[in-house]
This record gives structure tokens, sequence and C-alpha cells, in this order.
């Protein structure tokens, strides 16, 4: 059965906190949704220690960066599997970048 696009949210919301379990400074992130052929969008971070992220969209990849503008080589990259829910880390980072990922139909 085909999953449908439509369930996915129009709207990508990101936070982004400098402490593990959802503490520390918070810095909100909402981004219209692209393709999933367009190329990753990239966000520039407020803080560089990032202890724990919050997504509503269970398919996307993030890739963090050390340096601003996601240039260079990237020091952590993770699929999501899971919305609402805290995910721990704990990395220095400058930047993120957003890739939409697209939805395999198993029949």
């Amino acid at each position: 059965m085909p999953l449908a696009t439509s369930a996915r949210p129009v709207y990508f919301n990101m936070n982004v906190y400098s402490r593990p379990n959802g503490k520390g400074m918070i810095q909100h992130i909402r981004h219209t949704i692209v393709e999933e052929d367009e190329p990753p969008s990239c966000f520039n971070l407020q803080s560089r220690h990032i202890g724990s992220v919050d997504l509503n969209d269970p398919f996307i990849k993030l890739t963090f960066y050390r340096s601003k503008d996601c240039l260079g080589a990237s020091i952590h990259s993770m699929k999501t599997t899971c919305t609402h829910s805290s995910v721990k880390l704990m990395i220095k980072a400058k930047s993120v970048s957003i890739k939409r990922l697209k939805l395999v139909s198993v029949e």
C-alpha cells in the first residue's frame, strides 16, 4: 500500500537545543518543505553546542557541519526515524543541512 505524501507535514519544524533532553538554549527552525529531488537546505546555528533536536517529519536527513553555510566536510549525519522525540547528540557544529528523503512504498 503506497504512503500518501499528503500525510507528510507541509512545513518542516526542528528545535535545536544546546543541552541533551530538550534543555538549554533553543533555536526554532521552520522551513517550507521542498521536493525530495531538490538540493538540501542549509541553516546556520545560533549555538555551536548541539545537545538534542526535535523534528516533526521522520523522513529527514540531517547533516551537521563545523563551518558556517554548510561548507567543508560534515561532522555528523543522521536519518531520523521518529517525530516529536528528542534525539540526543553531543556535537559542536555551526550549520546544518536538511534533506527530505523519498518515501518508498512496499507492496
